[in-house]
């Protein structure tokens, strides 16, 4: 499931110091990163850690600011 646009993703890996390859693996649940870089990827997309980790749990469509990303 592709749950956020590239262009997206990049900004994002960009902010929290990752590649978008990597940030793209944490979104998908198939890496498992450690709570520093869960924190900084959720303050990068503007949400609380908890619900970051949520919505990968359940595999959920991302929204960045209040729009879909």
């Amino acid at each position: 499931m592709h749950i956020m646009k590239t262009k997206n993703q990049i900004q994002i890996a960009d902010k929290a110091g990752i590649s978008q390859g990597h940030l793209s693996k944490i979104l998908s649940g198939k890496a498992n990163p450690t709570m520093s870089t869960l924190e900084k990827v959720a303050a990068a997309m503007g949400i609380a850690v908890g619900t970051l980790i949520k919505r990968i749990a359940e595999n959920k469509k991302f929204t960045v600011h209040g729009k879909a990303a």
